[in-house]
């Protein structure tokens, strides 16, 4: 391992140099001797990396032995998926794990593939002409719905190559075998009707539909295995009324509306694609939608190419890990998020959201990820590439909690809370732009309230680098901030702003709700305008450095709303002593200063 450089930052606070008669006072550990003073020392460390007063770099981000299945390091504190380089064509698939594509399930040498024949097995074969049909292999039914009426419970329904133009009703418990989708596909006769309705505990494997969905209605147990569900014109795979499915290794695309929908209703949903959903006459085109009662986990799948929202829950339980949302291609005039998550309860206890080890990239217009009303956490996850108004992460009335994540290349925010509990722990926000409509905000993370006690922001090791408009922003929250770095904080294309962490005051009622920040071992970087500032607020500040931006710290009494609206409120500053600020030149110490600075604008929830 290369050597460290060792870099020492040459700031002072307090206290008048000692005669040279008299023996300085000892430094400590984590400081290093300069003249007379003590000052912090850093090593020089990577943009992934948290400098250690002391000496030493913490990584930050996803750690490279945390990335999820499927996944691989991409050795800058994020994880990329392994996958194809250029998109699968039309009835292939990869999921991550899958650097080529495949076909969804292999066809064989036998006519009717590796189904499980025994003596109850039905035969179905569309090209058998020799007439008096028994279901036997010499003279399979001709039909699916003739194989599936004449077969008893739970046996096999082996179905050879063929075309078979029918809507298929399944009320009794069989396992429905294809030779494979490639070669075997269920044309709904009538569109309007499901091409395949499941009203009973059963399977179907390695078969396609197209023309009209998959539709599971109250039935338990459910396997819809390797399907390939393509050009539905109303959803791809319906599961609904209390039933309970498992959709593994299938393959759905060019569905209208929804490519998997839940509506009251449970699924494990397992190395899937579901990729190019389009929008229908009263909108859609998501690739998965779980709504009501329902509950979806969803494990190593990939979602892309989506003209509406890619994932969204509403009032359901979620869980997402090791899989991919990407890519929307929605027209310009509709705002397509990634992920957006609806718990619908106002009041405590929220409904749970996880999501772990995955990619959410290429959002346009909507945020990446959206949370209202869950508890949520997010952890080993890279959100990046995100264009429109809405950034990265965002949570509306609830907790939110991002351990050991990356947030990078995204618009208007990277992280931010609204009326809820924020808790950021080894996280790494970097290259946040300014929106791109208006040229305002980018900010890295923020928390906001307007009720007194329901907005709080916990940050703690993390790194924060190359965002617009401020690193970290409060505005009607409580913080507590420790061990974060800010690097490089970059002002508006007008010029404006451009501060480290920004603490501010809102009005909620009609009166002053100030912020209260508890900052320990916060180190600001080269920001454009401010490396702290306060407005209408209180601060206690500790072991800190504030370094190299025009104004180290600077507090002010008036306040802007997230309406616009203007106000006054006192600050309040508490020095916990050993704060160090300056930029080669040594200040006698860290100076609050009032520069009459313009106060931040608080955006509006999306």
């Amino acid at each position: 391992m290369p050597a460290v450089r060792r870099l020492v930052l040459v700031l002072v606070l307090g206290g008048l140099a000692c005669s040279s008669s008299v023996e300085p006072v000892p430094c400590t550990a984590e400081l290093d001797r300069s003249g007379d003073q003590c000052v912090p020392h850093f090593d020089a460390c990577g943009d992934a990396e948290l400098p250690l007063q002391g000496g030493g770099c913490r990584p930050v981000g996803v750690p490279p032995g945390a990335c999820g299945k499927g996944f691989t390091s991409d050795g800058r504190a994020g994880c990329a998926p392994i996958l194809p380089a250029t998109p699968c064509p039309s009835g292939l698939l990869a999921v991550p794990g899958d650097a080529v594509c495949r076909e969804v399930a292999d066809c064989g040498t036998d006519p009717y593939g590796a189904a499980p024949t025994d003596a109850s097995t039905v035969y179905v074969d569309a090209a058998y002409a020799g007439g008096g049909s028994t279901g036997s292999r010499e003279k399979p039914f001709t039909t699916i719905q003739a194989g599936v009426d004449a077969a008893p419970n739970s046996a096999v329904v082996a179905v050879a190559a063929g075309t078979y133009a029918e809507n298929v009703t399944v009320t009794r418990s069989v396992k429905l075998h294809g030779r494979c989708p490639k070669l075997v596909e269920i044309a709904a006769l009538d569109p309007k009707k499901p091409a395949l309705e499941l009203r009973a505990t059963g399977e179907v494997h390695t078969l396609a539909t197209k023309g009209s969905m998959v539709r599971v209605l109250s039935a338990k147990g459910v396997l819809l295995d390797r399907l390939w569900v393509h050009d539905s014109g109303f959803d791809g795979v319906q599961i609904g009324l209390g039933a309970e499915a498992t959709v593994r290794g299938a393959l759905l695309e060019r569905n209208v509306d929804v490519g998997i929908v839940l509506i009251d209703a449970a699924a494990t949903i397992e190395q899937v694609v579901v990729r190019d959903a389009l929008l229908g006459s009263s909108g859609g085109g998501q690739l998965l939608s779980a709504l009501g009662k329902s509950s979806a986990t969803v494990r190593g799948s990939l979602f892309e190419r989506f003209q509406g929202i890619g994932i969204r829950g509403d009032q359901a339980d979620l869980v997402i890990e090791d899989s991919v949302i990407r890519d929307a291609v929605s027209p310009s005039s509709v705002s397509a998020g990634a992920l957006d998550v609806n718990g619908g309860s106002s009041t405590p206890p929220y409904k749970p959201f996880a999501l772990r080890r995955s990619l959410v990239s290429g959002a346009r217009g909507g945020a990446a990820i959206r949370l209202s009303l869950v508890d949520a956490q997010i952890e080993h996850t890279v959100v990046r590439d995100v264009e429109g108004a809405n950034g990265g992460v965002f949570s509306l009335t609830g907790a939110l909690a991002v351990r050991a994540s990356l947030v990078e290349g995204v618009e208007s925010y990277g992280v931010w809370g609204y009326d809820g509990q924020v808790s950021l722990d080894d996280l790494l926000v970097r290259d946040v732009r300014e929106r791109g409509f208006d040229h305002t905000f980018g900010f890295g993370v923020g928390a906001f309230g307007a009720t007194a006690g329901r907005a709080s922001l916990a940050l703690r090791t993390s790194v924060i680098r190359g965002c617009h408009y401020a690193g970290a922003f409060l505005s009607g929250a409580d913080a507590t901030v420790e061990n974060v770095f800010v690097e490089g904080i970059l002002p508006r294309s007008d010029g404006a702003y451009g501060d480290g962490m920004a603490i501010s005051a809102i009005r909620s009622s009609g009166v002053p709700l100030p912020s209260t920040a508890t900052v320990r071992r916060l180190h600001v970087v080269h920001a454009a305008r401010a490396g702290l500032s306060v407005f209408g607020s209180t601060l206690s500040l500790s072991s800190s450095v504030l370094a190299c931006s025009e104004f180290d710290l600077d507090a002010e009494t008036a306040f802007v709303d997230v309406f616009g609206g203007t106000g006054n409120a006192p600050f309040t500053f508490s020095d916990g002593g050993d704060n160090h600020c300056g930029c080669g030149a040594v200040e006698p110490r860290c100076v609050v200063r009032q520069s009459n600075l313009t106060p931040l604008t608080v955006p509006k929830p999306p």
